[in-house]
Formats: C-alpha cells, sequence, structure tokens
C-alpha cells in the first residue's frame, strides 16, 4: 500500500504511512513511559507485551480506501487525478489478492501493549 501511494499519488505520503505503523515494539512503548514519567508526576509499574490480533479485514480495494479516507491522508489523494488513484489501487488489489478468503483478507497482526500508572 505504502509503495502504491507513494508511486501513484504522492511521495511525501509514505512518510506517513511508515508512521503510522511504527509504533510496532513493546519495549520502545515502555522506555516512551519511563521518560514522560521522567518529566511528569512519574509512572511506576511500567510494563509492556507483544501479542497477535486477528483481523478479517475487508478485501483489498475497499480496506485500502476505508484506511485513506479515515486518516490525513484521505483530502490529499481525493485531489489526485482519477487515473492515479485507479493505479494505486489497481497495485494494492493485485498485490493483496494471494492473502484474500472468500472475499476477506485474514490478518494475524502483531501488538505492541505498553501501561504505567502513576506514580
Amino acid at each position: 500500500m505504502e509503495q502504491a501511494i507513494v508511486e501513484h499519488i504522492n511521495p511525501g505520503l509514505g512518510a506517513f504511512v511508515s508512521a503510522d505503523f511504527s509504533m510496532h515494539d513493546p519495549d520502545v512503548l515502555a522506555a516512551g513511559l519511563r521518560a514522560a514519567g521522567l518529566r511528569v508526576a512519574g509512572f511506576a509499574g511500567i510494563g509492556s507485551t507483544e501479542y497477535v490480533a486477528r483481523f478479517m479485514l475487508p478485501g483489498p480495494a475497499e480496506f485500502v480506501w476505508n484506511y485513506i479516507n479515515l486518516t490525513p491522508m484521505g483530502p490529499l489523494v481525493a485531489r489526485a487525478p482519477d487515473s492515479a488513484k485507479e493505479a494505486m489501487e489497481r497495485d494494492v488489489v493485485e498485490a493483496w489478492r494471494p492473502h484474500v478468503v472468500h472475499g476477506r483478507m485474514p490478518v494475524d497482526q502483531p501488538m505492541a501493549l505498553a501501561w504505567g500508572r502513576r506514580a
């Protein structure tokens, strides 16, 4: 998806997609809470873990447009020429086609979770 958006819509939007999916390391999240605790009133009992969540996403075309339109990218992508939007969708659908099962995309997504309580 990121590659198709960069190639067909706007190279600058690739940074948004990368950042959107960048918080994947539970240790980094816990370190952020520790750092915040030093600046604020303090956090105690800081921990982190990783788990896998199963999502049944809609088909590729529906998912990519749902994702784009639920982000700040939506208005920027909307202003792109129709031919660029069609090419982006075509690339995403083609790349994700092998992952489609009965019109949907089952995804086992690693999730990072960190927690702390105010001391």
